[in-house]
């Protein structure tokens, strides 16, 4: 989950009860805070309505779905897709926050010199 650039949410009258989708959805709201280029959208099937979202705690207070991207008014399956393929247009894969991170191990790494007597002592401080 944390690799994905997107994620969407299909809130289903059992999803709503489902203590797995909370705790999911509470995750990637909280990354969508965080990174401003992630996408998340709440897709209400059934009887579900942003009514309903907001109103339950988990879903509408601790996870706060209704204030990303939610597809309303979606009269079926194709316009759920139709709307879905939208919301996603010019979606790009960049850099998470773990890249940055890759990047200053792999310096390190690329510092040290296997060969050297002190090896461990200067890895060790390298770190």
């Amino acid at each position: 989950m944390y690799e994905c650039h997107a994620v969407v949410i299909l809130l289903s009258d059992a999803a709503l009860c489902s203590d797995w989708v909370r705790s999911e959805a509470v995750v990637v709201s909280n990354r969508r805070r965080n990174e401003s280029n992630f996408r998340l959208i709440a897709v209400p099937l059934e009887t579900v309505t942003a009514q309903s979202i907001a109103a339950d705690p988990v879903l509408g207070g601790v996870a706060r779905l209704t204030d990303f991207q939610l597809l309303r008014d979606c009269t079926d399956d194709e316009d759920i897709v139709c709307k879905l393929k939208i919301s996603l247009e010019g979606l790009r894969p960049t850099d998470s926050p773990f890249e940055g991170l890759v990047d200053l191990v792999r310096d390190i790494l690329d510092g040290i010199h296997v060969s050297s007597e002190n090896f461990v002592k200067t890895a060790s401080l390298t770190c």
